[in-house]
């Protein structure tokens, strides 16, 4: 059977941890923002203790089978979370906005294509700078006829507090089963979205579009270089000015590796490889599953990582760059309480703080760490998992939301009002892993 788009590849390592049947009970639920799991960072100060910092929300016409929460991400005051299978499970998709208002996250927007339809996955991807997002709906225009899935990513302008549709983007070459929009990223200036064929044997590409005139272009197509396996080139993608990360993941289970391309765009806007970053514990890890940059220091996610014994209980790399311009590598991280199957290592960063997730963490509840770094060394300061959190949660599966002062992690398989996998999401603001001085 065909591998779905890249944006599933959440609910495809769920599925992977299903399989293998942990055996460890689930552990006690505990309030998300515990104590520091160990010394704080040199420049952490002294603090009380916070009220509780959660907020709980669920799309206002929420439905069983949405899987609202597989993706969210934030800028400042305002979040975008989707729900790829809404309405109800028919992989239409909708997107939700939410803005802060007087410290409180309420929803202020739906948002759906112009030319919505069953089974585009609209959402399966989720980009957001200022007034500007960018949404991937990779299985556009659908599942039938010569052009499906295809795939399309949506341009969406904030104006009078309402998100307009201004554009669709679509690859100029673009194919039947390509699945342009399963990954994109947008630093403000640049979008990339990659296009993955699983079924076809491509390997892979990452459009590149720059805005003139006010409209969206494609500038230049970028194919992977060197001994990509098919489908593979564009798994994961972080930009910010003119350096950019590419990740290769081979999916094949009796190898299960990555790596990531780095690129450099030059003065004339044209992006070329400058080096290729291969996984230091070589093969079976899914090197570069995410990245994450804030434009001197590299986040990527390996969630296949085995940590002694554990297997699939992940890990993040940190590489920082040299002054020859070489990535070198400085840290692994990893959970302070890791166990087998956690599936440790969708990243988010903003600034010195970093929050990974790991979906099948005490017993599929799902939790998140978030880590900030201080003189070079990145260090675990809290462990976030749902107050209400059940098995099969899935909290913190895809996409994290990291803004100066809050965060928000979805988990697509809560049941609010036994709605099976309606989804629900989770907002952290002011706490002090956003306030004690590390941005």
């Amino acid at each position: 059977m065909r591998t779905l788009s890249i944006f599933v590849l959440a609910v495809a390592c769920a599925c992977l941890g299903d399989v293998r049947a942990s055996a460890r009970e689930p552990s006690s639920l505990t309030p998300p923002w515990l104590d520091s799991l160990g010394a704080p960072p040199a420049r952490s100060q002294a603090r009380a203790p916070l009220p509780w910092p959660e907020q709980k929300v669920v799309a206002s016409d929420g439905l069983a089978d949405d899987q609202f929460g597989l993706h969210a991400v934030m800028d400042g005051s305002t979040a975008l979370i989707s729900a790829p299978l809404a309405p109800g499970g028919t992989w239409q998709g909708v997107v939700y906005a939410f803005d802060n208002v007087g410290g409180v996250w309420r929803q202020a927007q739906e948002i759906t294509a112009s030319d919505a339809a069953p089974s585009n996955q609209f959402g399966g991807w989720l980009a957001l700078a200022g007034d500007t997002a960018v949404i991937g709906a990779p299985e556009a225009p659908g599942v039938d006829g010569p052009d499906q899935r295809k795939g399309a990513a949506y341009v969406f302008t904030r104006a009078g507090g309402q998100w307009i549709e201004t554009q669709k983007l679509t690859a100029s070459d673009g194919v039947a089963l390509d699945q342009f929009g399963g990954v994109l990223a947008f630093d403000g200036t640049t979008v990339m979205v990659s296009s993955n064929n699983f079924e076809e044997g491509e390997i892979g590409a990452v459009y590149v579009f720059t805005k003139t005139n006010g409209i969206w272009t494609e500038t230049q197509k970028i194919d992977a270089l060197g001994d990509a396996p098919p489908g593979s080139f564009g798994g994961a993608i972080a930009v910010a000015g003119d350096t950019a990360f590419v990740s290769s993941l081979n999916y094949n289970p009796d190898v299960a590796t990555g790596w990531v391309y780095v690129l450099k765009r030059d003065s004339n806007g044209t992006w070329s490889q400058t080096a290729i970053i291969e996984s230091p514990n070589g093969t079976g890890d899914y090197f570069g599953d995410s990245i994450a940059f804030n434009g001197t220091t590299a986040l990527f996610g390996a969630p296949g990582t085995t940590i002694g014994a554990n297997v699939w209980q992940g890990a993040v790399h940190a590489y920082t760059q040299a002054a020859d311009g070489t990535w070198t590598h400085a840290q692994q991280l990893t959970a302070a309480d890791g166990a087998d199957d956690d599936i440790f290592g969708f990243v988010a960063m903003q600034g010195h703080h970093a929050v990974v997730g790991a979906q099948h963490a005490d017993g599929g509840v799902g939790a998140a760490y978030a880590f900030v770094e201080a003189n070079g060394t990145w260090t675990e300061i809290q462990k976030l998992v749902p107050s209400d959190g059940a098995p099969d949660d899935y909290f913190a599966p895809g996409q994290i939301g990291v803004s100066d002062s809050a965060a928000v992690i979805g988990a697509w398989g809560a049941s609010p009002n036994g709605n099976t996998n309606q989804g629900a999401a989770y907002f952290y603001s002011n706490d002090p892993i956003f306030t004690d001085g590390f941005d």
